[in-house]
């Protein structure tokens, strides 16, 4: 069994707009020790940014699978090949909460 972060979204640009909210929620717990309440898109642009946490939030990202459903299909059907998991659990966030549900009913729908 695998577990990653998935996003699924109409591009690969708006799926990594998506994981922004978990990967600076991340990032932040990383600082603070405590993990806060996941934060809009837009409330996280007007932040100011360390070189370090946009690191983190770069490598969040980076480690997910994410773009649009062909995409993300490809890359799961690739890590399948690749690790032999009979088994993957998604397990991703964001503040979008529609975004999110549309996400997960898009990966529902993947033959993977």
């Amino acid at each position: 069994m695998i577990s990653l972060e998935v996003m699924i979204a109409e591009n690969d640009d708006r799926a990594r707009e998506l994981l922004l909210p978990e990967a600076w929620a991340l990032a932040q717990s990383s600082r603070t020790g405590e993990f806060p309440p996941l934060e809009s898109v837009a409330d996280i642009r007007t932040q100011p940014w360390t070189p370090r946490l946009r690191e983190q939030v770069d490598a969040t990202i980076a480690s997910s699978i994410h773009g649009d459903a062909e995409q993300v299909k490809v890359a799961l059907d690739a890590l399948r090949a690749r690790t032999g998991a009979d088994e993957l659990l998604a397990s991703t966030s964001t503040f979008d909460r529609d975004a999110l549900f549309e996400s997960d009913r898009l990966l529902s729908l993947l033959d993977v």
